[in-house]
């Protein structure tokens, strides 16, 4: 979220997850740690398949390696099973400045709902800096995370 600190591990790991693809190993997504963040990261997961009973315990085991190479990092899930709700939640928590770190999963119509109200993160420079391509991600995921509607058929940002 515009503001906050984000980690490109927890960033790729959520996007991993909102993708519904084979989710990275835990290695891969956390190879790059040596100024990773301590503190709560707060997780809103409310749209979409985010909730399902099988994407849970994928979610909780990210969560757990992420925080395992981590000393001092906590993942904190905030779950809405309702997608309207959790809608209506994500855009008190922008205007009341209280944002979640990381919103999943998103897709295209999320990501397009907050994008130009300066909301979201470009992730690109991170992901690059920790050696996460677009390529280990769900095909499906990438005209969103790029955000083509809005940036261009050419877009190289990657939305998060």
């Amino acid at each position: 979220m515009a503001g906050t600190t984000a980690s490109p591990a927890a960033s790729a790991t959520a996007t991993a997850v909102a993708s519904g693809s084979q989710a990275p190993s835990p290695t891969a997504t956390t190879a790059a740690t040596s100024s990773a963040p301590t503190g709560t990261t707060q997780v809103l997961v409310g749209f979409g398949t985010g909730n399902a009973p099988e994407q849970i315990p994928v979610q909780e085991a990210l969560a757990s390696a992420y925080e395992g190479a981590r000393p001092g990092a906590t993942i904190e899930f905030l779950r809405i099973p309702d997608t309207d709700e959790a809608q209506r939640k994500l855009g008190l928590l922008i205007a009341g400045g209280d944002a979640p770190d990381v919103v999943l999963p998103t897709g295209l119509f999320g990501i397009s709902l907050y994008l130009d109200q300066d909301v979201w993160l470009d992730l690109s420079q991170l992901m690059a800096a920790s050696g996460v391509g677009m390529e280990i991600f769900h095909e499906a995921t990438h005209r969103a995370a790029r955000a083509v509607n809005y940036y261009g058929p050419d877009s190289q940002s990657v939305v998060g």
